[in-house]
Protein backbone atom coordinates (compact mmCIF):
# COMPACT_ATOMS: atom_id res chain seq x y z
CA UNK A 1 0.00 0.00 0.00
CA UNK A 2 2.76 2.37 0.81
CA UNK A 3 4.49 1.46 -2.43
CA UNK A 4 1.30 2.10 -4.33
CA UNK A 5 0.88 5.47 -2.74
CA UNK A 6 4.48 6.27 -3.50
CA UNK A 7 4.01 5.28 -7.12
CA UNK A 8 0.86 7.30 -7.29
CA UNK A 9 2.59 10.28 -5.77
CA UNK A 10 5.54 9.88 -8.11
CA UNK A 11 3.27 9.59 -11.12
CA UNK A 12 1.26 12.57 -9.92
CA UNK A 13 4.38 14.66 -9.50
CA UNK A 14 5.57 13.56 -12.93
CA UNK A 15 2.22 14.38 -14.46
CA UNK A 16 2.26 17.77 -12.77
CA UNK A 17 5.74 18.39 -14.08
CA UNK A 18 4.68 17.38 -17.58
CA UNK A 19 1.64 19.58 -17.36
CA UNK A 20 3.79 22.55 -16.23
CA UNK A 21 6.20 22.15 -19.13
CA UNK A 22 3.34 21.86 -21.60
CA UNK A 23 1.68 24.97 -20.20
CA UNK A 24 4.95 26.89 -20.32
CA UNK A 25 5.53 25.81 -23.90
CA UNK A 26 2.01 26.84 -24.85
CA UNK A 27 2.45 30.17 -23.08
CA UNK A 28 5.71 30.82 -24.86
CA UNK A 29 4.11 29.93 -28.16
CA UNK A 30 1.22 32.27 -27.42
CA UNK A 31 3.68 35.03 -26.46
CA UNK A 32 5.63 34.45 -29.68
CA UNK A 33 2.44 34.63 -31.69
CA UNK A 34 1.46 37.83 -29.93
CA UNK A 35 4.89 39.36 -30.61
CA UNK A 36 4.62 38.37 -34.25
CA UNK A 37 1.17 39.90 -34.47
CA UNK A 38 2.50 43.00 -32.73
CA UNK A 39 5.27 43.30 -35.33
CA UNK A 40 2.75 42.92 -38.12
CA UNK A 41 0.56 45.54 -36.49
CA UNK A 42 3.60 47.84 -36.25
CA UNK A 43 4.17 47.34 -39.95
CA UNK A 44 0.52 48.10 -40.66
CA UNK A 45 0.77 51.17 -38.44
CA UNK A 46 3.83 52.40 -40.33
CA UNK A 47 2.09 51.84 -43.65
CA UNK A 48 -1.07 53.55 -42.42
CA UNK A 49 0.94 56.50 -41.07
CA UNK A 50 2.65 56.86 -44.45
CA UNK A 51 -0.71 56.70 -46.21
CA UNK A 52 -2.13 59.26 -43.80
CA UNK A 53 0.80 61.59 -44.55
CA UNK A 54 0.32 61.12 -48.30
CA UNK A 55 -3.39 61.77 -47.98
CA UNK A 56 -2.68 64.91 -45.96
CA UNK A 57 -0.28 66.06 -48.68
CA UNK A 58 -3.00 65.41 -51.25
CA UNK A 59 -5.65 67.12 -49.13
CA UNK A 60 -3.66 70.36 -48.65
CA UNK A 61 -3.66 71.38 -52.37
CA UNK A 62 -7.27 70.31 -52.54
CA UNK A 63 -8.02 72.70 -49.70
CA UNK A 64 -6.16 75.46 -51.59
CA UNK A 65 -8.18 74.61 -54.68
CA UNK A 66 -11.35 74.72 -52.61
CA UNK A 67 -10.42 78.21 -51.38
CA UNK A 68 -9.66 79.34 -54.94
CA UNK A 69 -12.91 77.83 -56.17
CA UNK A 70 -14.76 79.71 -53.44
CA UNK A 71 -13.12 82.96 -54.63
CA UNK A 72 -14.05 82.14 -58.22
CA UNK A 73 -17.60 81.42 -57.11
CA UNK A 74 -17.72 84.83 -55.43
CA UNK A 75 -16.41 86.50 -58.59
CA UNK A 76 -18.90 84.59 -60.71
CA UNK A 77 -21.67 85.65 -58.36
CA UNK A 78 -20.57 89.28 -58.85
CA UNK A 79 -20.44 88.81 -62.64
CA UNK A 80 -23.86 87.17 -62.55
CA UNK A 81 -25.23 90.12 -60.61
CA UNK A 82 -23.70 92.56 -63.11
CA UNK A 83 -25.10 90.45 -65.95
CA UNK A 84 -28.54 90.67 -64.38
CA UNK A 85 -28.17 94.45 -64.12
CA UNK A 86 -27.01 94.67 -67.75
CA UNK A 87 -29.87 92.43 -68.79
CA UNK A 88 -32.37 94.68 -67.06
CA UNK A 89 -30.77 97.74 -68.66
CA UNK A 90 -30.86 96.05 -72.07
CA UNK A 91 -34.50 95.18 -71.56
CA UNK A 92 -35.23 98.83 -70.85
CA UNK A 93 -33.24 99.85 -73.95
CA UNK A 94 -35.06 97.27 -76.06
CA UNK A 95 -38.42 98.52 -74.85
CA UNK A 96 -37.37 102.10 -75.65
CA UNK A 97 -36.15 101.03 -79.10
CA UNK A 98 -39.42 99.20 -79.71
CA UNK A 99 -41.34 102.35 -78.83
CA UNK A 100 -39.06 104.36 -81.11
CA UNK A 101 -39.53 101.80 -83.90
CA UNK A 102 -43.29 101.99 -83.54
CA UNK A 103 -43.09 105.78 -83.74
CA UNK A 104 -40.90 105.57 -86.84
CA UNK A 105 -43.31 103.10 -88.44
CA UNK A 106 -46.18 105.49 -87.77
CA UNK A 107 -44.12 108.31 -89.28
CA UNK A 108 -43.28 106.14 -92.31
CA UNK A 109 -46.96 105.39 -92.83
CA UNK A 110 -47.75 109.10 -92.55
CA UNK A 111 -44.97 109.94 -95.01
CA UNK A 112 -46.22 107.31 -97.44
CA UNK A 113 -49.70 108.78 -97.21
CA UNK A 114 -48.23 112.24 -97.78
CA UNK A 115 -46.19 110.97 -100.74
CA UNK A 116 -49.32 109.44 -102.25
CA UNK A 117 -51.16 112.71 -101.83
CA UNK A 118 -48.23 114.59 -103.39
CA UNK A 119 -48.13 112.19 -106.33
CA UNK A 120 -51.86 112.56 -106.92
CA UNK A 121 -51.52 116.35 -106.65
CA UNK A 122 -48.58 116.24 -109.07
CA UNK A 123 -50.60 114.19 -111.56
CA UNK A 124 -53.45 116.67 -111.25
CA UNK A 125 -51.06 119.58 -111.82
CA UNK A 126 -49.61 117.85 -114.89
CA UNK A 127 -53.08 117.42 -116.35
CA UNK A 128 -53.95 121.05 -115.59
CA UNK A 129 -50.66 122.22 -117.12
CA UNK A 130 -51.47 120.22 -120.22
CA UNK A 131 -54.86 121.95 -120.37
CA UNK A 132 -53.13 125.33 -119.92
CA UNK A 133 -50.75 124.57 -122.78
CA UNK A 134 -53.75 124.05 -125.02
CA UNK A 135 -54.72 127.68 -124.27
CA UNK A 136 -51.36 129.13 -125.32
CA UNK A 137 -52.96 130.96 -128.27
CA UNK A 138 -55.41 132.74 -125.93
CA UNK A 139 -53.41 134.82 -123.39
CA UNK A 140 -56.44 135.85 -121.32
CA UNK A 141 -57.72 132.31 -120.93
CA UNK A 142 -54.17 131.13 -120.20
CA UNK A 143 -53.75 133.77 -117.49
CA UNK A 144 -57.08 132.85 -115.91
CA UNK A 145 -56.20 129.14 -115.94
CA UNK A 146 -52.80 129.81 -114.35
CA UNK A 147 -54.43 131.97 -111.64
CA UNK A 148 -56.89 129.18 -110.91
CA UNK A 149 -54.03 126.69 -110.63
CA UNK A 150 -52.21 129.02 -108.26
CA UNK A 151 -55.28 129.51 -106.08
CA UNK A 152 -55.97 125.78 -106.06
CA UNK A 153 -52.51 124.39 -105.36
CA UNK A 154 -50.54 127.18 -103.65
CA UNK A 155 -52.35 127.47 -100.32
CA UNK A 156 -49.51 129.13 -98.40
CA UNK A 157 -46.44 131.09 -99.32
CA UNK A 158 -43.38 129.12 -100.27
CA UNK A 159 -40.90 129.08 -97.43
CA UNK A 160 -37.24 128.77 -98.32
CA UNK A 161 -35.31 126.51 -96.00
CA UNK A 162 -31.62 126.69 -95.39
CA UNK A 163 -29.46 123.91 -96.74
CA UNK A 164 -29.15 121.07 -94.30
CA UNK A 165 -25.91 119.59 -93.06
CA UNK A 166 -25.80 116.88 -95.73
CA UNK A 167 -26.02 119.44 -98.53
CA UNK A 168 -23.34 121.55 -96.84
CA UNK A 169 -21.03 118.56 -96.44
CA UNK A 170 -21.59 117.56 -100.07
CA UNK A 171 -20.84 121.13 -101.16
CA UNK A 172 -17.63 121.14 -99.10
CA UNK A 173 -16.60 117.78 -100.56
CA UNK A 174 -17.20 118.96 -104.14
CA UNK A 175 -15.34 122.19 -103.42
CA UNK A 176 -12.37 120.25 -102.06
CA UNK A 177 -12.42 117.99 -105.12
CA UNK A 178 -12.50 121.02 -107.44
CA UNK A 179 -9.63 122.66 -105.54
CA UNK A 180 -7.57 119.50 -105.94
CA UNK A 181 -8.39 119.44 -109.65
CA UNK A 182 -7.35 123.10 -109.98
CA UNK A 183 -4.07 122.38 -108.19
CA UNK A 184 -3.34 119.43 -110.47
CA UNK A 185 -4.16 121.54 -113.55
CA UNK A 186 -1.86 124.30 -112.30
CA UNK A 187 0.95 121.80 -111.88
CA UNK A 188 0.34 120.47 -115.40
CA UNK A 189 0.27 124.03 -116.77
CA UNK A 190 3.56 124.89 -115.09
CA UNK A 191 5.09 121.71 -116.43
CA UNK A 192 3.88 122.46 -119.96
CA UNK A 193 5.17 126.03 -119.70
CA UNK A 194 8.57 124.72 -118.64
CA UNK A 195 8.55 122.30 -121.55
CA UNK A 196 7.59 124.96 -124.12
CA UNK A 197 9.76 127.75 -122.72
CA UNK A 198 12.83 126.57 -124.63
CA UNK A 199 10.85 126.38 -127.88
CA UNK A 200 9.45 129.86 -127.30
CA UNK A 201 12.94 131.20 -126.60
CA UNK A 202 14.26 129.65 -129.79
CA UNK A 203 11.37 131.06 -131.81
CA UNK A 204 11.94 134.50 -130.30
CA UNK A 205 15.61 134.35 -131.28
CA UNK A 206 14.63 133.35 -134.81
CA UNK A 207 12.12 136.22 -134.86
CA UNK A 208 14.82 138.70 -133.79
CA UNK A 209 17.15 137.36 -136.50
CA UNK A 210 14.38 137.75 -139.10
CA UNK A 211 13.66 141.30 -137.93
CA UNK A 212 17.35 142.16 -138.29
CA UNK A 213 17.35 140.65 -141.77
CA UNK A 214 14.22 142.65 -142.66
CA UNK A 215 15.90 145.84 -141.47
CA UNK A 216 18.93 145.06 -143.62
CA UNK A 217 16.64 144.43 -146.61
CA UNK A 218 14.92 147.75 -145.96
CA UNK A 219 18.26 149.54 -145.92
CA UNK A 220 19.25 147.82 -149.16
CA UNK A 221 15.93 148.81 -150.75
CA UNK A 222 16.42 152.42 -149.68
CA UNK A 223 19.96 152.36 -151.08
CA UNK A 224 18.71 150.92 -154.40
CA UNK A 225 15.96 153.53 -154.59
CA UNK A 226 18.48 156.27 -153.94
CA UNK A 227 20.77 154.82 -156.64
CA UNK A 228 17.88 154.66 -159.14
CA UNK A 229 16.86 158.22 -158.37
CA UNK A 230 20.46 159.40 -158.83
CA UNK A 231 21.03 157.46 -162.08
CA UNK A 232 17.57 158.12 -163.64
CA UNK A 233 18.25 161.50 -165.41
CA UNK A 234 21.66 160.38 -166.77
CA UNK A 235 20.57 157.28 -168.70
CA UNK A 236 18.07 157.30 -171.54
CA UNK A 237 16.90 154.92 -174.25
CA UNK A 238 16.81 151.13 -174.32
CA UNK A 239 19.72 150.62 -172.02
CA UNK A 240 18.14 152.82 -169.42
CA UNK A 241 14.82 151.08 -169.82
CA UNK A 242 16.51 147.68 -169.45
CA UNK A 243 18.33 148.83 -166.36
CA UNK A 244 15.19 150.35 -164.93
CA UNK A 245 13.36 147.10 -165.68
CA UNK A 246 16.14 145.14 -163.99
CA UNK A 247 16.11 147.46 -161.01
CA UNK A 248 12.35 147.19 -160.83
CA UNK A 249 12.64 143.37 -160.91
CA UNK A 250 15.26 143.44 -158.18
CA UNK A 251 13.16 145.87 -156.18
CA UNK A 252 10.09 143.67 -156.65
CA UNK A 253 12.05 140.63 -155.44
CA UNK A 254 13.30 142.52 -152.41
CA UNK A 255 9.83 143.84 -151.67
CA UNK A 256 8.42 140.29 -151.92
CA UNK A 257 11.09 139.06 -149.52
CA UNK A 258 10.29 141.97 -147.20
CA UNK A 259 6.57 141.19 -147.30
CA UNK A 260 7.21 137.49 -146.65
CA UNK A 261 9.42 138.33 -143.67
CA UNK A 262 6.84 140.82 -142.35
CA UNK A 263 4.03 138.27 -142.70
CA UNK A 264 6.16 135.66 -140.89
CA UNK A 265 6.84 138.20 -138.16
CA UNK A 266 3.13 138.96 -137.73
CA UNK A 267 2.27 135.24 -137.73
CA UNK A 268 4.93 134.52 -135.14
CA UNK A 269 3.62 137.38 -132.99
CA UNK A 270 0.09 136.01 -133.21
CA UNK A 271 1.15 132.44 -132.42
CA UNK A 272 3.60 133.17 -129.59
CA UNK A 273 2.08 133.77 -126.17
CA UNK A 274 3.34 136.75 -124.17
CA UNK A 275 6.28 135.90 -121.93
Amino acid sequence: MSKLNANIARQASFSFACLGEEAARLEEKRIYDLKKKNQELEKFKFVLDYKIKELKKQIEPREVEVVEMKEQIKQMDGELERAHKNSSALELTISAQKLKLEGMQREIRAQRTKIGECESSSDMMCRELYDCVQLIQDPKALKAAVNQMYQRHVATAVVTHAADTEVASEHARQRECLEKSVESLKRKLNKNMELHRADNQRMMQENVALINEINELRREIKALKATQVASGPRHKGGVGSDRSFGSRGMRGGLEDAFLDAASFRSDSREELPPL
